[in-house]
C-alpha cells in the first residue's frame, strides 16, 4: 500500500506533494468513486505507509496509517500480480482488516498498484463507488492507467497509455477519418472480419467502449494524428 517517500522523492523534480495532491484531485473528476488514498510501499519491510487522500470535502493525511500488507490479502494480491484488484467488503471478509472497514465505512474497495518499472512502489485505494456505476474490467482498466500514467510523467518515465501496433493504429487513423469498417478493409487491403478483429483488439488495450472512444483515446494519446 506504499509509495515510500524515498522512492518517490528521486522520482518528482518540484513541488511533488502539490502534484500528487492534484492527480487525487483529479481522479475524483474523472471516475466514479468519492475517496481515493495514496500509500507508499516498501518491497524491502512489505510495509504500507499512508500519505493523503482526496475525498470531495478536500485532501486528508493518511499518515497515521502504517501495515504489513502480508496482513491485507487483497493489497498484497494487488502488489504481487502487479494488478488492480477490486473487491465488495463485508465485515465477515478475510481481504482487508476489520478495524479498517469500521473506521472507513468501506462497501467495497479497487487497489490500484504503482509500478516504477519492473517494481511496485506505491498503491491507491478507491472507495465510494457510485451506486449507478457498474465496476468492470473497462472501468478498473481506466483508473489503473490514469494512476500509472500520471505517476510517470512526474518522474520523467512517461509511456503511452498502451502499445497499439502499427496496424491497429492504421486502422483507427482511418476510422478517425471517418471510414466505416468496409471501407477501412478495402483500403488497406485485409478483409471486414480482420478490421473488426483489430478493432476489438484497440478496444480491450485502450479500455474503451466502442470504436468512438477508442478513437478518442488514441487521439488524445497522439498514438495518431
Amino acid at each position: 500500500m506504499s509509495m515510500n517517500t524515498d522512492n518517490m522523492r528521486p522520482y518528482v523534480s518540484e513541488e511533488p506533494l502539490e502534484k500528487l495532491k492534484e492527480m487525487m484531485r483529479t481522479s475524483l473528476e474523472l471516475f466514479p468513486f468519492q475517496r481515493a488514498s495514496l500509500f507508499t510501499y516498501s518491497p524491502l519491510t512489505q510495509e504500507a505507509q499512508g500519505l493523503l487522500a482526496a475525498t470531495p470535502c478536500g485532501i486528508f493525511s493518511m499518515e497515521h496509517i502504517k501495515e504489513d500488507v502480508r496482513s491485507i490479502p487483497l493489497v498484497e494480491m494487488a502488489i504481487k500480480q502487479k494488478k488492480a484488484q477490486f473487491a465488495v467488503i463485508s465485515r465477515s471478509t478475510f481481504l482487508f482488516p476489520e478495524k479498517y472497514i469500521e473506521a472507513f465505512s468501506l462497501s467495497s474497495l479497487l487497489v490500484v498498484p504503482l509500478c516504477d518499472q519492473h517494481a511496485v512502489t506505491g498503491c491507491v485505494l478507491a472507495d465510494r463507488f457510485s451506486r449507478d456505476q457498474a465496476i468492470d474490467d473497462v472501468l478498473i482498466g481506466k483508473v489503473e492507467r490514469y494512476f500509472n500514467h500520471e505517476v510517470k510523467k512526474m518522474i520523467g518515465r512517461e509511456e503511452p497509455v498502451c502499445k497499439l501496433s502499427r496496424r491497429e493504429r492504421e486502422i483507427l487513423y482511418w476510422f478517425s477519418r471517418g471510414l466505416g469498417t468496409k471501407e477501412v478493409a478495402d483500403r488497406i487491403r485485409i478483409s471486414e472480419y480482420t478490421v473488426r478483429d483489430y478493432t476489438k483488439s484497440c478496444m480491450r488495450k485502450l479500455g474503451a467502449k466502442n470504436r468512438t472512444e477508442a478513437v478518442a483515446i488514441a487521439l488524445r494519446e497522439r498514438m495518431i494524428d
